[in-house]
């Protein structure tokens, strides 16, 4: 755990190559939407190898090794390039311009779609990264919930979870909607806890739950947490834009890109999970799968 609070820390405070751009005040002009294999991105005489999600300004240069493959998605004008390696290539306002080896494929993307990558900013990332810090870095002996957690759903939660309390015996479930009318009450031996059929939550409406752990020494352990579901015509629009099952991984990643400005972090999840299984060298798409 030591090494995941070491990596959100470095995240937090603008030390990876994505966060540098932000830190100069230098618009990007495109971002990585896949990498695979050994590639290097060259910005003021300096290299550093290329990640996922890295945000590439004109001027810079991309340099791949043999069986290098790299996708780059413009936000001004929607395109994705697509290179292979070896080869190298200049970042400019518009294009991906290859100097040695194959030139890029290209192909025109949806403007709604990319908008997503290009909202995923540095100041997002911190954001994101501060709050996994604080949900991993909890206090031994404290209750802490899991999920859902200050997050917008697409529906009512499959399931509500919380790290179990040592001592505890059990716990008290409770939740309310934002008048504070309580919707339902439930003691559980377990860390997890389902909404029976008979409770229904609105589109559009925020909850608050509250677990307390009962039979612990000492001061009553309580936790509490929000959430929110999305109104309906919201949902429909991100359901339009849901990648098909044969979408490239660019497409996918986008995607999670906008579900996680949507404040949709436990569906935003589930995409980085399926995403990070297919980049496990991606350390950035790990801490995402897995925070």
């Amino acid at each position: 755990m030591k090494r995941l609070a070491c990596l959100l820390l470095l995240i937090a405070f603008n030390i990876f190559p994505v966060a540098h751009v932000a830190a100069a005040d230098v618009t990007p002009v495109a971002m990585t939407t896949d990498v695979q294999g050994v590639a290097w991105l060259i910005e003021g005489g300096k290299q550093s190898k290329l990640g996922l999600m890295a945000y590439l300004v004109s001027g810079a240069s991309l340099r791949l090794e043999a069986g290098a493959k790299v996708s780059v998605t413009y936000f001004a004008v929607p395109r994705e390039f697509s290179l292979s390696g070896p080869a190298q290539a200049v970042v400019e306002a518009e294009r991906l311009h290859a100097v040695k080896g194959m030139a890029p494929a290209m192909r025109n993307l949806d403007q709604n779609k990319v908008a997503a990558g290009q909202q995923f900013t540095a100041k997002q990332r911190e954001r994101q990264a501060v709050a996994t810090f604080e949900m991993k870095a909890f206090v031994p002996g404290s209750l802490q919930l899991r999920q859902p957690v200050d997050t917008r759903l697409l529906g009512a939660p499959e399931e509500f979870s919380w790290r179990p309390l040592l001592g505890a015996k059990s716990y008290r479930f409770q939740l309310a909607d934002a008048q504070g009318k309580l919707l339902h009450s439930a003691d559980s031996t377990t860390r997890t806890l389902r909404l029976p059929e008979s409770v229904k939550l609105q589109p559009g409406q925020t909850y608050t739950w509250t677990v307390e752990a009962q039979g612990t020494p000492g001061e009553p352990q309580i936790a509490s947490a929000g959430f929110s579901l999305v109104d309906e015509a919201t949902a429909r629009v991100l359901e339009a834009q849901r990648p098909a099952v044969s979408a490239s991984f660019s497409e996918r990643l986008l995607y999670a890109s906008l579900l996680e400005n949507s404040g949709l972090k436990v569906a935003a999840q589930a995409w980085w999970k399926t995403l990070a299984g297919e980049r496990p060298e991606d350390e950035m798409l790990q801490e995402l799968a897995n925070r």
